[in-house]
């Protein structure tokens, strides 16, 4: 890619043949200059793994690492590795992110002085029907947060510590890793993050959408 990266989206890949279409399609849009879609397939047996691929050989903002199972915490420590942006968003394969989320977070790392942003999501049973509606920016839904909120909120049941309700600054990651080995990786390293932060803002409309037998 020519243009300068602004934004890594990283996704651990493993296993989830049955909803990596739709989380990559509801990512894709019209303008995808300065952002790079990250994927790592933690040695998937199933169809994952080619999905990947075919991803890769059709967009050029797309890069695929393949390797052997490792867990999601070694798959996510690859793709900080591998991001080129100064910003990182997470985003589970098993999930969808609502139309204009791109364009949505885009508008957000113009915001220089702010080192978090944090979303809604909604959860779903794998049965709901469920047609999400086109989100646009919106500078009212942005609210300030205070370190102390922040952290309160990880044990909360309205955000908790998933990383992939929040967009970081890339350097808040500096000299962290995620513990290999553990599957809560989220939770052990939020609070370092956090602490490491020094303005943060929260969004009051939801752009996440995740299932909730799914949830890790």
């Amino acid at each position: 890619m020519k243009n300068e990266i602004l934004i890594s989206i990283i996704i651990p890949v493993y296993n989830v043949e049955r909803y990596l279409h739709s989380c990559l399609n509801s990512l894709i849009s019209k303008n995808m200059k300065s952002v790079e879609i990250i994927l790592v397939d933690d040695g998937s047996s199933d169809s994952s793994g080619d999905i990947c691929d075919k991803y890769d050989n059709k967009y050029d903002f797309v890069r695929v690492k393949h390797i052997s199972n490792q867990g999601v915490s070694y798959a996510r420590n690859l793709g900080l590795k591998m991001a080129r942006g100064k910003w990182i968003s997470w985003v589970d394969s098993d999930d969808t992110v609502c139309p204009g989320f791109i364009d949505i977070i885009k508008k957000l790392v113009q915001i220089e002085k702010i080192d978090v942003f944090k979303f809604g999501y909604q959860v779903l049973d794998l049965n709901t029907n469920f047609k999400m509606s086109q989100k646009s920016f919106n500078p009212k839904s942005l609210i300030s947060e205070t370190k102390e909120m922040a952290m309160y909120d990880l044990a909360s049941v309205k955000y908790g510590n998933y990383l992939w309700c929040r967009l970081f600054k890339k350097k808040l990651f500096n000299n962290l890793e995620f513990p290999v080995g553990n599957n809560c990786e989220d939770a052990f390293l939020m609070i370092e993050i956090l602490n490491n932060a020094q303005i943060l803002h929260c969004m009051t409309n939801y752009y996440i959408i995740t299932f909730q037998d799914l949830i890790v």
